[in-house]
Protein backbone atom coordinates (compact mmCIF):
# COMPACT_ATOMS: atom_id res chain seq x y z
CA UNK A 1 0.00 0.00 0.00
CA UNK A 2 1.58 3.26 -1.13
CA UNK A 3 0.70 6.17 1.13
CA UNK A 4 1.01 9.83 0.26
CA UNK A 5 1.22 11.83 3.46
CA UNK A 6 1.50 15.26 4.98
CA UNK A 7 2.65 16.09 8.48
CA UNK A 8 2.68 13.75 11.44
CA UNK A 9 1.57 13.87 15.04
CA UNK A 10 3.41 11.48 17.38
CA UNK A 11 1.76 10.56 20.71
CA UNK A 12 3.02 8.44 23.61
CA UNK A 13 0.39 6.42 25.48
CA UNK A 14 0.40 5.92 29.26
CA UNK A 15 1.88 2.45 28.81
CA UNK A 16 4.71 3.76 26.58
CA UNK A 17 3.11 2.71 23.28
CA UNK A 18 4.07 5.10 20.47
CA UNK A 19 1.34 6.26 18.07
CA UNK A 20 1.86 8.38 14.95
CA UNK A 21 -1.08 10.00 13.14
CA UNK A 22 -0.93 11.74 9.75
CA UNK A 23 -3.16 12.88 6.89
CA UNK A 24 -2.64 10.93 3.71
CA UNK A 25 -4.01 8.91 0.84
CA UNK A 26 -3.30 5.89 -1.29
CA UNK A 27 -3.18 5.88 -5.05
CA UNK A 28 -6.43 3.87 -5.09
CA UNK A 29 -8.76 6.23 -3.17
CA UNK A 30 -10.23 9.63 -3.98
CA UNK A 31 -10.59 11.00 -0.42
CA UNK A 32 -7.77 11.67 2.03
CA UNK A 33 -7.84 10.09 5.44
CA UNK A 34 -6.18 10.22 8.83
CA UNK A 35 -3.89 7.23 9.30
CA UNK A 36 -2.21 5.75 12.37
CA UNK A 37 0.64 3.36 13.13
CA UNK A 38 1.75 2.15 16.55
CA UNK A 39 4.84 0.65 18.13
CA UNK A 40 4.98 -1.11 21.48
CA UNK A 41 8.73 -1.77 21.37
CA UNK A 42 10.15 1.76 21.37
CA UNK A 43 9.92 2.23 17.61
CA UNK A 44 11.85 -0.90 16.58
CA UNK A 45 8.79 -2.22 14.71
CA UNK A 46 5.55 -0.59 13.60
CA UNK A 47 2.05 -1.80 12.80
CA UNK A 48 0.62 -1.53 9.31
CA UNK A 49 -1.02 1.86 8.61
CA UNK A 50 -4.67 1.95 9.62
CA UNK A 51 -7.12 4.56 8.32
CA UNK A 52 -8.93 5.93 11.38
CA UNK A 53 -10.94 8.69 9.68
CA UNK A 54 -11.90 9.93 6.21
CA UNK A 55 -11.24 13.60 5.48
CA UNK A 56 -13.56 15.68 3.32
CA UNK A 57 -12.48 19.02 1.90
CA UNK A 58 -14.96 21.81 2.54
CA UNK A 59 -14.91 24.54 -0.12
CA UNK A 60 -14.70 28.14 1.15
CA UNK A 61 -17.91 30.14 1.32
CA UNK A 62 -18.42 32.54 -1.57
CA UNK A 63 -17.98 36.16 -0.62
CA UNK A 64 -16.44 35.29 2.75
CA UNK A 65 -13.00 36.62 3.58
CA UNK A 66 -10.81 35.75 6.56
CA UNK A 67 -9.34 38.81 8.21
CA UNK A 68 -6.07 38.75 10.17
CA UNK A 69 -7.19 41.67 12.35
Amino acid sequence: MLLYSQGSHPVVGRDGTLYVFWDGSTKHVTLDGTYMVKSSDGGATWSRPLEVSTLTEIPPLKGYRISSE
